[in-house]
């Protein structure tokens, strides 16, 4: 659709070009005027200034009048940018030849209104050719303007979407994002409330174990004051025995004495002295020295017999 309305811009500028053929003979008809011209009053100047501006209409569209058909917009556009060095010659010497006029016919077309002002005069017009295609110019830049829009609209469009499309993938992946981490967060609260529980019982061994110890403890302190108190009345036993032995011999030395001495005046008095009363006498410390040796004898024994008690306790209490 938008190609044909290209080609239908093209051939309706194409017919602008016998507007400038035409254009060349005017002025050399305006050349062969004299110099001297009546003054002009203001319907004269109306009539210039229409002149000027289909002269200015007819120059611009001569750029595209040369594009032959078939063209698209881009390059007609860069034609019409183009200076007018670029603009190839038009050969007016084959063309049709145009109108005459007269000078009295010049005179009398100030007073004439013109063409495309919603007016009428009488006679022919002579520049009605001049405003060919001037409308249908203007209609079809209203075409392109349509187009254009409807261009910037779909690119927009276009734009707009893919900008949508983008937004959709970034907050998708930002959704993703969110969901791992809070998968993670997840993981690490269990991760810590199993770490807890485990804590929680190590503590609660912990203290049964402290307890036992305390327990072991203080059952081997209660075995080492024991052993140190029996190491002590081990320490103390040989200085009793030595004490026991010390005065059992000197028991026994006495009761060596007395009996040697008994032995010594029962001699003396065989030999018929009189030694009744001093054998009675050492008779008598004699069993002194007897009966004190025999109660050191008990004594040691019943030392000895408790001593081996402790020892047999002792182990009993491990």
């Amino acid at each position: 659709m938008a190609r044909k309305r290209e080609s239908a811009k093209v051939s309706k500028e194409v017919k602008l070009v016998m507007v400038e053929e035409a254009h060349p003979r005017t002025e050399e008809i305006s050349e062969d005027v004299p110099s001297k011209v009546p003054e002009s009053s203001g319907d004269e100047d109306v009539y210039h200034r229409n002149e000027q501006s289909a002269s200015l209409h007819v120059r611009r569209n001569e750029q595209s009048a040369i594009v032959p058909e078939g063209s698209d917009t881009e390059a007609l556009l860069k034609l019409q940018s183009a200076p007018n060095s670029l603009l190839r010659e038009i050969n007016i010497d084959d063309s049709l030849p145009g109108p005459t006029f007269s000078k009295g016919q010049f005179r009398k077309a100030p007073s004439l209104e013109t063409p495309g002002m919603g007016t009428t005069h009488e006679g022919e017009d002579i520049f009605c050719e001049c405003f060919m295609g001037v409308d249908d110019v203007y209609d079809v830049s209203d075409l392109d303007a349509s187009m254009i829009f409807d261009e910037a609209h779909q690119i927009l469009n276009q734009e707009k979407a893919e900008k949508i499309e983008q937004l959709r993938e970034e907050a998708e992946v930002k959704e993703a994002e969110t969901l791992e981490w809070k998968q993670n967060m997840d993981r690490l609260a269990s991760e810590k409330d199993m770490t807890r529980g485990q804590l929680s019982l190590v503590e609660s061994e912990l203290a049964k174990v402290t307890s036992k110890v305390e327990k072991v403890k203080a059952e081997v302190e209660a075995v080492v004051d024991v052993y140190q108190a029996d190491a002590e009345a081990a320490d103390a036993l040989p200085k009793e025995i030595s004490d026991v032995v010390e005065v059992q011999l000197s028991c026994v030395v006495d009761h060596s004495k007395r009996q040697s001495w008994r032995e010594t005046l029962e001699e003396i008095h065989a030999c018929g002295f009189d030694l009744t009363t001093d054998i009675e006498n050492v008779k008598v410390l004699e069993a002194e020295a007897e009966a004190l040796l025999s109660d050191n004898d008990d004594s040691e024994s019943a030392s000895g017999s408790e001593s081996g008690e402790d020892k047999d306790e002792a182990p009993g209490e491990d």
